[in-house]
């Protein structure tokens, strides 16, 4: 078996200390994980050459001292850096990664020790994330917000609030006080051990509704109320007068008709006016209870509210079959610490070190990590790290014994009350 090292997408001489590597194997999640167990190389020689022709390219923009390189990104971007395991033709890459050449690189004459890391990890999949916002998903794939938008009225809420109003007179008042008597103490030996505090928040904020008038719209709503009862009254003294109209432009129109039957044709009706509709000033004021209130245009912290109304019923004929106690019966109960049905969750935790280890051994604990112990014990893997070159590892694992059965259980379902 040969191990190969490659170093800006070329074949290169390994490192001096190759024989350090070792491939760690960790299936603490539901897919396991192999990444080696060295992320410091010490390249030589001609590699060392080739990682300061990289560095040099970047700064001087032109060929460099070695004149194999020319114009490079230079030390701010990633040197390619990835390692293979050959095993009778068979390859496979075990290091994807690039040499970060600004993480405490020790430069010495044709000697470099640079510190290697894995492409696409947890950290470079934070930084991603954490780099794309729903403004960006919206420029670059607005597919995704085809008829996705939903209208959300919100009302400005510009009343002044007491409690604001009261901190900022008394600050007002402070610096007021502050700027006319200067301080006499300097500093104070008792507060210069004091620690800061930092307020941590969950990142999200409930989107309020307004759901009662505040209490300037309830005072204007009963002078608007008043308003339209009197307005009513005029409003009501004003139709009767058009209903007295609209009779006598009803006979006007009729004798219009009636002339037009003998040949005398006037040339026009008279329109009735139409009533004056009631005045109701009051319950506009309501218009805006329900709406999301907000102080301004924008939203810094992101808002959670419900849009669909309404609720599940609590009890329905799919809580009755399929809840809490159903699941726990019928699947989870493999994960109780306390037997049940013959299976239980308790483990003997094992290991072993210096354990003979070769590639075909690395290739099936890879793909299932259930064992065979000497003792005939089934055994599950959590972990191992092997040594390449010595052809051995260090195993940690588990075996399901049972050890403990003094146990009491209540289980309740709270669908039923049983």
């Amino acid at each position: 078996m040969k191990t190969l090292f490659y170093l800006n997408g070329a074949l290169i001489q390994p490192p001096a200390n190759q024989k350090e590597l070792s491939i760690q194997l960790n299936f603490d999640k539901d897919a396991p994980t192999a990444q080696v167990s060295i992320n410091k190389w010490r390249f030589v020689r001609d590699n060392a050459g080739t990682i300061q022709d990289y560095i040099d390219g970047g700064l001087l923009g032109s060929d460099t001292i070695y004149g194999s390189y020319g114009t490079t990104a230079g030390i701010f971007e990633g040197l390619p850096f990835r390692i293979d395991l050959d095993y009778m033709g068979t390859v496979q890459t075990i290091f994807d990664g690039y040499l970060d050449l600004t993480d405490n690189v020790e430069v010495s004459c044709n000697d470099i020790t640079a510190s290697a890391k894995e492409s696409h990890k947890i950290d470079w999949l934070n930084e991603t994330a954490d780099s794309i916002d729903f403004q960006y998903l919206y420029d670059t794939t607005p597919s995704l917000f085809d008829n996705k938008f939903i209208d959300i009225p919100y009302i400005i809420n510009t009343i002044p609030k007491a409690g604001e109003a009261f901190m900022a007179a008394i600050s007002a008042f402070v610096i007021t006080q502050e700027l006319i008597n200067q301080p006499n103490i300097v500093g104070n030996k008792k507060n210069l051990l004091f620690k800061g505090y930092e307020t941590v928040n969950i990142p999200f904020s409930l989107g309020k509704r307004k759901t009662e008038l505040t209490i300037p719209e309830q005072i204007f709503r009963v002078i608007l109320d008043t308003f339209s009862a009197v307005a009513n009254v005029y409003i009501s003294i004003v139709n009767a007068a058009i209903d007295a109209l609209n009779a006598v432009i009803g006979v006007i129109n009729d004798l219009i008709d009636a002339l037009a039957v003998i040949g005398i044709d006037i040339p026009f009706n008279i329109n009735a006016p139409n009533h004056i509709p009631p005045v109701v000033l009051g319950s506009l004021i309501t218009d805006r209870i329900g709406m999301l209130m907000l102080e301004n245009d924008f939203v810094d912290v992101p808002k959670m509210f419900i849009i669909n109304e309404g609720a599940i019923p609590r009890k329905t004929d799919v809580v009755e079959t399929f809840n809490a106690k159903y699941v726990w019966e019928n699947y989870k109960y493999i994960d109780s610490f306390m037997p049940i049905n013959g299976k239980h969750n308790q483990y003997i935790l094992k290991q072993h070190d210096k354990v003979p280890f070769c590639y075909d051994d690395y290739e099936k604990v890879k793909l299932d990590n259930r064992i065979l112990t000497n003792f005939g014990e089934s055994a599950l893997v959590d972990s191992l790290e092997w040594d390449v070159y010595n052809q051995s590892a260090d195993i940690k694992y588990r075996v399901n014994k049972q050890y403990y059965n003094n146990f009491k259980a209540a289980i309740t379902n709270e669908a039923t009350g049983n």
